[in-house]
């Protein structure tokens, strides 16, 4: 991840959706960067369209009635923004064509988009953003970091002097190239002497050496493997100025691991990357951010790397740049 300075923030004129600004606004003060608060305009469909669709009228006005009050919302919030931390704010209704996802997705790649903050419950009658099917379909296919932030995440202070500065930060990890990207992406927002990573593995009790094998490695075995590489990566990233722990476990179900190791180590965010579709993949990305989401007050910062993603850095160029390897396969 690039230290970002395009920064897209979906709105729907509901407060629980602006609940996502204070952090947006903060990282966007800390890396000098451009917040893009938008809103997708969709058509308005009458709830007894579907019983008597030739008999629906709508009147003629509603339409531009919905989009001058997102616009109007959106208005308000830039310059608030503007006001309380001195970042630059653009802010855009789009005129929905496809699916509210699709549009955003559009949006990001049009306008290199690196990071994107938004809230998981957000929705109103006026945007008709339901944030957590966006919220997932942009981590699939927006090619960029996506930090999801529970609804019921607290709310930091709006004083513009404060910078959302983080203790702790997650990244579980599984061994592959793709996972290591979470590394770096934590570390565009941590602080150097202050900020701890912790470096996390979750194996699985059953862990096959080889694909369709008929043996499995034994428990300690896969355990002394884990912590030589998290400890390994550790090592590294002390060497560049920054703190970190490495950490293995034991679980069947590495969503209930990441999601419980979240909360005991108290961490301000979880990191996560993961290949599009990636068979080697030994961490169910989707599976995890879900119950993260669901189970946790936790931000999630996640991002799909692979053939679907719109923008994707070289994972040779990643790799060099961070220092890290591969965990060698048992």
């Amino acid at each position: 991840m690039r230290t970002p300075s395009q920064i897209l923030v979906p709105l729907d004129g509901s407060p629980a959706a602006d609940r996502a600004i204070p952090i947006a606004a903060r990282i966007a003060q800390r890396a000098e960067a451009r917040l893009h608060l938008v809103a997708v305009s969709r058509p308005i469909v009458p709830a007894t369209a579907h019983i008597a669709p030739g008999f629906v009228v709508v009147a003629p006005n509603l339409e531009s009635v919905s989009r001058i009050g997102l616009k109007g919302h959106l208005d308000a919030r830039a310059e608030e923004i503007e006001t309380l931390y001195n970042v630059p704010v653009l802010p855009v209704v789009v005129d929905g064509s496809d699916a509210v996802a699709d549009d955003l997705v559009a949006y990001a790649a049009e306008h290199d988009i690196d990071l994107i903050v938004m809230r998981t419950h957000g929705r109103s009658a006026i945007g008709r953003l339901c944030v957590g099917s966006v919220g997932s379909t942009l981590v699939d296919r927006a090619g960029v970091p996506c930090m999801l932030l529970r609804d019921n995440h607290p709310v930091p202070s709006l004083d513009a002097r404060k910078r959302w500065d983080m203790r702790r930060i997650l990244v579980p990890l599984d061994g592959s190239d793709e996972a290591e990207i979470g590394i770096e992406q934590a570390l565009e927002l941590a602080t150097p002497g202050y900020t701890e990573l912790r470096l996390l593995v979750v194996v699985p009790r059953k862990w096959a050496a080889k694909e369709n094998g008929d043996y499995a490695v034994p428990q300690t075995v896969q355990l002394a493997n884990a912590e030589a590489y998290v400890n390994g990566l550790a090592r590294r990233l002390e060497a560049r100025g920054y703190r970190a722990k490495a950490l293995a476990l034991a679980d069947d179900s590495p969503a209930a691991a990441i999601a419980g190791c979240a909360d005991a180590q108290q961490v301000d965010l979880v990191s996560m990357a993961s290949h599009h579709r990636g068979e080697g993949n030994r961490l169910l990305f989707g599976s995890v951010i879900d119950t993260l989401v669901h189970e946790t007050d936790v931000p999630i910062l996640a991002r799909r790397v692979g053939m679907a993603a719109v923008r994707v850095e070289k994972l040779e160029e990643v790799a060099n740049t961070c220092g890290l390897h591969r965990m060698a396969e048992v």
